[in-house]
């Protein structure tokens, strides 16, 4: 039953993996908790920023996944070309010598998020504000001044650079198939596989969508995939389910914005652990690389995958209504 979220679960675990590995590198830095200083990290408040607006808009996980990419690495790159302290992940460029590092991720988050939230525009022109207000006295005037001229540059190459990745760009609608097993429009009339413009995208870190390439889903004649199927048709019931009220809520939860969650326990770890400015710009933006490569690769996966009639790739609401029919 679930050979048709198989490459899901593969990259999900290639990001959780990745996940845990960051945290215990965090738990090596660990200090006495100073929520003070955590309070002022650009980083978690402009991360605070991106998940309000993704919340209140209407984007699904694989747009959002894809946004949270874009920002955080300009933050960290506008950042880091500054402090010089890590590898750029795409802005090779200089920055200004006396610029401050600050000013120029509070600018470089400010541009990108007004980019794709438009309609928030009030929003993020207050944080901006009160985020600057934080640097009044704090740092010379001059250096601000040349902090967001910097913040500014680099959030228009990043923009540039992702504006060529292939999201944007219209692909001929996919509906699948009718052969036994195959991916299928739910809809009538069928509608075309959503989002399924994120597997053409191109990836942040990754050489291409194919580098890490699965294993064709399992048979319907598998004991696997019987066993598969049975459990979630037991547990996904709407009336009379199998699963307990926590499971239940457990579902509510991973239904939700993966962007936001993952970001939100980073956030946690980053304010117990006390991590300097540069190590949360930086864990940041490779975290958010990492859940969206997760989505290219996966995405991509499913569409070529979904366009075999030979593969088993149909979706629990399909498999299971036509189970006794097919």
């Amino acid at each position: 039953m679930r050979s048709s979220v198989r490459t899901t679960a593969a990259t999900g675990v290639f990001v959780l993996l990745l996940a845990v590995q960051l945290f215990i590198c965090l738990d090596t830095l660990a200090a006495e908790p100073n929520l003070a200083d955590a309070e002022a990290d650009d980083t978690l408040t402009w991360n605070g920023a991106l998940r309000d607006a993704i919340l209140h808009s209407d984007l699904g996980n694989p747009a959002a996944v894809r946004i949270g990419a874009i920002v955080h690495t300009a933050m960290f790159d506008a950042y880091n070309a500054v402090e010089r302290r890590y590898e750029s992940i795409h802005i090779q460029q200089a920055a200004p010598k006396d610029a401050s590092a600050r000013a120029a991720l509070i600018q470089a988050a400010h541009a990108t998020l007004s980019v794709f939230f438009p309609k928030q525009g009030a929003k993020l022109d207050a944080q901006r504000t009160r985020s600057l207000a934080l640097l009044a006295g704090a740092e010379k005037n001059t250096a601000i001044e040349q902090g967001l001229n910097w913040g500014a540059t680099v959030a228009r190459q990043i923009l540039a650079w992702r504006t060529r990745d292939g999201f944007d760009q219209s692909y001929p609608s996919f509906t699948g198939g009718n052969a036994i097993g195959q991916w299928r429009s739910t809809t009538s009339p069928a509608s075309s596989m959503a989002a399924q413009n994120m597997g053409f995208t191109a990836p942040f870190a990754l050489t291409n969508s194919t580098q890490f390439e699965f294993a064709a889903p399992r048979g319907l004649e598998t004991a696997e995939w019987q066993s598969d199927y049975d459990e979630v048709k037991r547990f996904g019931e709407k009336d009379g389910s199998a699963r307990s009220a926590d499971q239940t809520a457990m579902a509510f939860f991973w239904n939700g914005y993966a962007t936001i969650d993952w970001c939100e326990a980073a956030e946690q770890i980053a304010r117990r652990v006390r991590t300097s400015p540069a190590q949360t710009a930086r864990i940041f933006a490779l975290l958010n690389i990492a859940l969206a490569d997760a989505a290219i690769v996966t995405f991509n996966a499913k569409r070529r995958f979904g366009a075999a009639p030979t593969l088993v790739t149909w979706r629990p609401e399909t498999a299971i209504p036509l189970a006794e029919q097919d």
